[in-house]
This record gives structure tokens, C-alpha cells and sequence, in this order.
């Protein structure tokens, strides 16, 4: 993880995989070698948690990124991340609370992150739950979303 342009990596090094998922539930993973190395959401960990959970990604690109927590209805929960952010590896923790700082109920909550290049136009559209990765057709914008268990 400390070289993601560097040779020898594959996209199984960077892109959650669960050959054993059957594809009747629709989870799709739509990653392109070139984009996995450019930005990936990992799975929060731990998952199921009961208090906090940590949630890492990864931008090999200067990019802004918004990551926000949705409930099953698609609610916005809490909006975790918004700001520009040079190339890295970063985390944030969620303590399972909303944005007016109230504790959400056990669940099931879905981990949503969009990282655009900066300098790159952006029109916000509606938030998709489609669970793996994707990238906007005509752009290098990337999306990810992870589901979460909450247990309390």
C-alpha cells in the first residue's frame, strides 16, 4: 500500500473481492487496472462494529473527496468528508452518530465516497447504493460504497 504506482501490484491488491458472493444480489465491481491504482475505498474495520469504525482510502491524485454515511433508505446520515487532499492514504473514524451528534440504531449503513480530480467539473447527480466501485463515463471521477453493520 505504500506504492501505489509501483510495478508488480494488481488490482486484487486494492480492490475488495469476495469470489464466494453470489452475483444473483447485485453487487458489482466495475474497477479498471489504471483506476484502482488512482483512488479505492477500502471496507471499514472493523465491520460489524459496536462503538467506532475506521474508514480508509486511498488517492494517488491531488483530489476532493466527500465521503458520507447513508442509512438503508438512502438517508444522509452524516457527511464525514469534504475538503481537497493531496495524494495519500487516509482514514476517518465513524462513532456511529449523525450529525446533530445523536447515536444512530443498530443497522445497516453504506459508506459512500466521491474523489474527483481537482480542476475537474462536477455536477452532483442523485447517490447511487450500488455496492463496489465505478467511475463517471467522460471523467476520471471515482464512487465507492461499502456496506456497514452497526450492532449496539
Amino acid at each position: 500500500m505504500t506504492n501505489p504506482g509501483g510495478g508488480g501490484d494488481s488490482v486484487s491488491d486494492y480492490v475488495d473481492f469476495d469470489p464466494w458472493l453470489p452475483e444473483s444480489v447485485g453487487v458489482s465491481e466495475t474497477v479498471s487496472p489504471t483506476q484502482a491504482i488512482q483512488f479505492v475505498l477500502f471496507q471499514n474495520h472493523p465491520n460489524p462494529f459496536a462503538h467506532v469504525t475506521s474508514i480508509q482510502w486511498l488517492a494517488a491524485k491531488s483530489c476532493h473527496t466527500t465521503l458520507k454515511i447513508y442509512d438503508v433508505s438512502g438517508r444522509l446520515v452524516t457527511a464525514l468528508v469534504d475538503e481537497d487532499q493531496e495524494p495519500g492514504n487516509y482514514t476517518v473514524r465513524w462513532d456511529g452518530r449523525a450529525d446533530d451528534n445523536q447515536r444512530v440504531a443498530a443497522g445497516v449503513y453504506f459508506c459512500h465516497v466521491a474523489i474527483r480530480p481537482i480542476g475537474e467539473a462536477y455536477t452532483p447527480g442523485s447517490v447511487h447504493m450500488d455496492i463496489g466501485a465505478s467511475t463517471d463515463l467522460g471523467t476520471s471521477a471515482f464512487t465507492s460504497t461499502k456496506k456497514m453493520i452497526l450492532l449496539r
